[in-house]
């Protein structure tokens, strides 16, 4: 980190027993790419922690470009990695509105299609009708 000019002083690695804690000490969680964080963005975002996230690049590392544009939070997307840092940077600076996010985020989620789980249920059976038929149509018998 220091070669990449980074204040070593400002950055805090450590090991917690309780991440739910922890995440209470974070303002931004910066999504791994390629791979995204998948249980640990849920977990940030039910704490309200805003992800910095990267688009474009395999479907395992989707999960947090679906969890914010689901949360109507896209402009948190970065479509290539020197937007991501600049995103991070920009968003990082407004103190004001990462409170603001923190303090409404749990609404966010529950209100959002991400735990809308009777809706996801209904369109699963949906499809799954859809197949059926589809399937039905098609076969001789």
């Amino acid at each position: 980190m220091a070669e990449q000019g980074v204040d070593i002083d400002r950055v805090n690695l450590r090991h917690s027993d309780n991440i739910f804690t922890a995440l209470g000490e974070i303002d931004i969680v910066l999504d791994s790419f390629p791979h995204s964080g998948g249980t640990m963005l849920f977990d940030a975002l039910w704490m309200g922690v805003p992800a910095i996230t990267l688009a474009s690049r395999p479907p395992v590392g989707r999960i947090g470009t679906s969890l914010m544009t689901n949360l109507d939070l896209a402009h948190w997307v970065a479509q290539d990695e020197e937007s991501y840092i600049s995103k991070a940077v920009e968003l990082g600076r407004d103190i004001k509105e990462l409170a603001r996010l923190r303090s409404g985020m749990r609404k966010r989620m529950r209100e959002s299609p991400v735990m809308d789980e009777k809706g996801f249920a209904n369109d699963v059976e949906n499809a799954y009708r859809i197949m059926w038929t589809d399937w039905c149509t098609k076969t001789d018998t």
